[in-house]
């Protein structure tokens, strides 16, 4: 029987210009509080650009939202936390 999974959307990941995409994996599983064992599948649900100005100065920058599939019974501090926010 396979494991029950479920999706995880984790939101607002910072990426520099130039900066490798696969560093949003990365900062997505500490943001979600999990391990890369956990993971069973990872996907960018969203990539756009930030340009807003600080000051005088334009700050461009990629924010980017991605899925994360875990098990359906895996729980983390960070997950708990995203959940009683709603």
């Amino acid at each position: 029987m396979a494991e029950a999974l479920d999706t995880w959307r984790v939101q607002g990941l910072e990426l520099a210009i130039g900066e490798p995409e696969e560093r949003v994996r990365e900062r997505a599983l500490a943001a979600a509080g999990i391990g890369a064992a956990d993971l069973r599948g990872f996907r960018i649900a969203k990539k756009s650009l930030d340009a807003r100005r600080l000051g005088r100065t334009r700050r461009l920058r990629f924010v980017v939202h991605a899925d994360l599939v875990v098990p359906a019974a895996l729980r983390s501090a960070a997950l708990e936390r995203a959940q009683r926010a709603g």
